[in-house]
């Protein structure tokens, strides 16, 4: 897996439930992302999500980077959505500790 860092390009497939299931015919597809140096693709077939991440980017301290997906049909009222969340902030570090006996 590629890191969420400047130059690398990572690439997220999606798969459809109930297993056989197909978007219609209509289906239009979007995705976007929080950041806007950040322009994450999505293919014809709906599933494959691409992002190639711009030359000095660095990801927010304050705010993970997050894509919303969505998937629609008109002719028979689909409408998917999901949020991809290609990383998060680091846990917090300790900055103590407590203990108790146990035995």
């Amino acid at each position: 897996m590629n890191p969420t860092e400047a130059g690398q390009t990572q690439v997220f497939t999606g798969t459809l439930q109930p297993a056989g299931a197909v978007f219609p015919s209509d289906s239009v597809f979007a995705v976007t992302s929080n950041d806007p140096a950040v322009a994450p693709t999505v293919d014809a077939t709906g599933l494959i999500v691409s992002v190639t991440y711009p030359a000095g980017w660095t990801e927010s301290t304050t705010t993970p980077l997050a894509f919303a997906y969505t998937a629609t049909s008109a002719s028979t009222g689909m409408s998917l959505a999901a949020t991809i969340t290609p990383s998060a902030p680091p846990p917090p570090i300790p900055t103590g500790i407590t203990f108790v006996q146990t035995s």
